[in-house]
Parts: C-alpha cells; structure tokens; sequence
C-alpha cells in the first residue's frame, strides 16, 4: 500500500545524499537526524539491501516518519536518543553510513507553541519535549553568571554579560 502522506519538509540536497549512499550493498545507515523521513525514504527505495536506524530528539519528527516509512518496517529501527548514544547502543550491527542534517528545523523554528520564535507564547525551545529542562526555566532560575558563560560559550554573543544583565 502506496503511503500517501503529505510531507511538510523537503529534504535538501535529495539527489546528492542518495548518491553518497548508492554504493552500500547490505548494512545499517544511521539517519541520525531523520526528521520528517525525506533522506532515509529515498534511500530505502534506491537500494532494497540498506537498513536504516532513524534517530531524531523530536517526536513528532518520529512520528510523521514511522507514518512515512511505514512500508519500510522490515528495515527501519526508530530511535529517540542522543547522538552521543546513538552510534555505542549499535556499535556491534553493520554500520555503513551515518548521515546527518545538523540543525533545528524550520518546522520546529515555525510552531510558536515549541517556544522558538520571538512571538511565541512559550519559551520551550527544547527539540525532545520530553527534557525535564526548557529555556523558561534556564532564563527565570540560572544566576546570571551562568547565563553569561551559556551566552559567550555556546551563543557566541559579543555582549554576553549586557544580554544576560538584561535578563536577570
């Protein structure tokens, strides 16, 4: 049964991923971002020998995907991890390829209810909505010397200590 679910993401670089991959005669391909299916799709139908283990923090990516592929089930393993766990808990499968597409989507950016967009009602801005931790509480409860080592280390923000200053 042909899945006829509309995609809201088109995967780029489509043709140019698929070719990196065409060459791989049998094993797993990590998809460590899977997001909504595009890349690992057109993998698992250019070559029928490939496995897939598509990992994503989002749920709803995962969701939308496990929909999508549904008619790959024999060949795809759904994953939820860290991708500091991902590669060690099938470091013992045939792994031939890892393929990533690193950043937030522009889904997740375009949702106001995921708290990433200035007129948001929320400030979430977590990718696993299951993290115990949104940037609500790292702005309302983190003093302000460690918002401005977050802001300096990992924001690359020239006035670090004036943001978080603002903040406090």
């Amino acid at each position: 049964m042909e899945n006829n679910l509309k995609s809201p993401h088109i995967p780029v670089l489509l043709d140019e991923v698929v070719n990196v991959f065409k060459d791989i005669k049998d094993g797993y391909i990590i998809d460590a971002t899977v997001g909504y299916g595009g890349h690992s799709e057109a993998i698992l139908k250019s070559n029928p020998n490939i496995k897939m283990i598509c990992n994503d923090r989002d749920e709803e990516a995962i969701e939308f995907s496990k929909r999508r592929l549904e008619k790959f089930k024999d060949r795809v393993i759904f994953e939820n991890l860290p991708f500091s766990k991902i590669i060690k808990k099938y470091e013992n499968f045939p792994l031939r390829g890892i393929l990533a597409d690193i950043g937030v989507s522009s889904l997740q950016l375009d949702k106001k209810e995921r708290g990433f967009a200035f007129d948001s009602e929320v400030l979430d801005m977590r990718m696993d909505r299951n993290s115990p931790l949104s940037a609500y509480e790292v702005v309302n409860d983190y003093p302000v010397e460690k918002l401005q080592e977050i802001f300096k280390k990992y924001g690359e923000v020239k006035e670090y200590k004036k943001a978080a200053l603002i903040i406090d």
